[in-house]
């Protein structure tokens, strides 16, 4: 089963700036991860490029052990508690309490498979997974092609894949309206890497960032509406 990242490698290359989305989705998905973990150790499982994990090590969430994996990464890392690998085999009988997929299912062919017999491996009993991913089929684009995406979710999919496996919703909620209007404007436009040109102290990016964060909360809020850009979903093992 081959998956890919946190945000797409394939979208990084030389471009050493952070995009607003990418920054603001970090801001609330650490807030998430602070209410639905308590202690324990956490997996993230397509941790790309290590920037999610490195920033939550930041924070004062009890962590005794941080494993991030990526099955593209050339080589393995660890400091402290913070374990880097490209292997679930480097993984042994390990248990985690979270484990957090951030735009992660889209990347897998079977999804049904891969949350039965590889996600519920590394969970404990009553363990959290948190995971987002891109919403609705119909926003589904050329740009979702080129990152390889199999398909786009709604809730009503996510409560299809937990009658299957061994799952249950904890909570859920769609966000970031404004950026769902503008896929649904340009999805046909093409394949064009995301890159941005401004750092992350810049006006530009401050600014962007802000709003995108106000519009996550305010989706958070409005739970019942679903016109959004992407899905976030807590599921706990039954």
């Amino acid at each position: 089963i081959s998956l890919v990242i946190i945000m797409d490698l394939i979208e990084k290359k030389d471009n050493i700036n952070r995009h607003p989305w990418e920054l603001s989705r970090k801001d609330a998905l650490i807030k998430e991860i602070k209410k639905y973990h308590k202690k324990g150790n956490i997996l993230d499982i397509g941790c790309g490029d290590s920037y999610f994990d490195l920033e939550l090590l930041k924070t004062d969430i009890n962590i005794n052990e941080l494993y991030g994996i990526d099955i593209h990464l050339k080589k393995d890392t660890n400091k402290n508690n913070y374990y880097v690998i490209n292997s679930y085999d480097k993984l042994k009988k390990k248990k985690f309490d979270t484990i957090i997929m951030f735009d992660v299912l889209e990347h897998v062919e079977n999804d049904i498979e891969f949350l039965d017999k590889i996600v519920s491996k590394y969970l404990n009993n009553n363990g959290k997974v948190i995971m987002t991913v891109p919403a609705f089929q119909f926003l589904y684009s050329k740009h979702d092609e080129y990152l390889k995406h199999y398909r786009r979710y709604n809730i009503k999919m996510i409560k299809e894949l937990c009658k299957k496996t061994n799952y249950k919703i904890v909570n859920y909620h769609y966000f970031y309206f404004s950026l769902f209007i503008f896929r649904l404007l340009f999805r046909n436009t093409g394949n064009e890497v995301n890159t941005w040109k401004y750092t992350e102290k810049s006006f530009i990016t401050r600014i962007i960032r802000g709003i995108l964060n106000i519009d996550y909360t305010v989706c958070k809020l409005m739970k019942k509406a679903s016109i959004r850009l992407s899905l976030f979903v807590v599921l706990e093992s039954n």
